[in-house]
């Protein structure tokens, strides 16, 4: 897509701090890269675990605004269930707005928590880094349906 073009993605952003949610899924993904490495015993750097964990409250405001005059959005809406559900295979799934919300925001402060540990569990890493891909899966997944349907008909290019 041309870097002119609007994306449909960058119309929910509600902060200057905000990724677009195509970059989510790069973000989401080298979060993943940094847990495993972690994991591994190639050092503790969490830079991009950081900032997607700021991400994640940025979606959550998106999935369940605080303000009486602002909206669910959508597209979060869609990305953190997809994203939820892959992760949490088996158990069960959010039903409601609210309650991906809460599964949303306690995923969230599960990041923030592994921040802040020194020898954080690998246990709770795996899990983080499950999500984190889980994550990138479904950003990827959604800016692919995107684009497809952004796709020109060949009926039109007559």
């Amino acid at each position: 897509m041309p870097a002119s073009t609007p994306s449909m993605f960058t119309a929910h952003q509600t902060n200057d701090n905000e990724v677009p949610t195509t970059d989510l899924a790069t973000m989401a993904c080298r979060a993943a890269i940094e847990l495993d490495n972690t994991i591994l015993g190639r050092g503790q750097h969490f830079e991009t675990v950081t900032r997607l964990a700021e991400q994640m409250s940025h979606l959550v405001a998106r999935i369940k605004p605080t303000s009486s005059t602002s909206f669910t959005d959508p597209t979060a809406v869609v990305l953190m269930k997809r994203a939820v559900e892959d992760f949490a295979v088996g158990k069960a799934h959010p039903s409601t707005v609210d309650e991906l919300a809460e599964i949303a925001s306690t995923i969230q402060q599960n990041l923030r928590e592994l921040l802040k540990e020194q020898q954080p569990d690998k246990e709770h890493l795996r899990k983080m880094r499950s999500f984190c891909l889980a994550l990138s899966e479904s950003a990827s997944s959604y800016q692919q349906s995107i684009d497809e349907l952004r796709q020109p008909h060949s009926y039109w290019n007559e």
